[in-house]
């Protein structure tokens, strides 16, 4: 796997998919192309494609509140998939 760095520069509020809170998973795809990150503290997921100029979010999701992630994942095609702890620990 190779080292890959990113640099984000944050203009505006419509740039801050977390609304400033702090990152609580990354995920990045296999082939490297997409990220996804997560934060348990207002309970979003955003994507960017690494490739992509000027780097900006092509995915938000909002969960419900109840939602806090244990893991997530992202395929080479954009596709998302999450596991949030009580999917994990088996509880409805």
């Amino acid at each position: 796997m190779s080292n890959i760095a990113v640099e984000i520069d944050i203009g505006n509020d419509i740039d801050k998919p977390h609304n400033s809170e702090p990152i609580t998973k990354i995920e990045i795809s296999p082939n490297e192309e997409y990220l996804v990150t997560y934060s348990n503290y207002d309970h979003s997921i955003a994507g960017w494609n690494i490739n992509e100029c000027p780097f900006k979010p092509e995915l938000f999701i909002k969960l419900d509140s109840d939602k806090i992630l244990y893991q997530i994942f992202v395929s080479n095609d954009k596709k998302l998939a999450y596991i949030d702890y009580n999917e994990y620990l088996g509880k409805s």
